[in-house]
């Protein structure tokens, strides 16, 4: 992947990942937080189709992070009260990850 990509990948990330944001913050509460995690997969796959591992391995994090923030209790801090919370956000990361490089050997084998 060229630097070009990657940058690319980190935009299309941030963008999706703020308009996504901004969409379920409006409507939090109507969501489960599993629907929420796994409407912030987005982010990083387009990252990851975009940019590649290294564009998708930042989105990863901040999508972590933000879904930690807005959306687990203690909210607008990086608490997390639960034990079960902390296991989704584990959870999540892994998962993230595991696609990103899933699409990541796939772009590279088609190329």
């Amino acid at each position: 992947m060229s630097r070009r990509r990657i940058w690319a990948g980190l935009g299309c990330g941030a963008a999706s990942l703020i308009l996504i944001t901004v969409a379920l913050v409006a409507t939090r509460g109507a969501l489960s937080l599993a629907d929420v995690v796994l409407l912030y997969l987005i982010p990083v796959v387009v990252a990851a189709v975009v940019g590649g591992l290294w564009a998708a391995l930042p989105a990863t994090l901040a999508t972590d992070l933000v879904v930690n923030f807005f959306f687990i209790p203690p909210y607008y801090t990086l608490i997390v009260g639960d034990v079960e919370h902390v296991i989704v956000l584990l959870s999540y990361v892994l998962i993230a990850l595991v696609i990103s490089l899933a699409v990541d050997v796939a772009a590279r084998l088609r190329a």
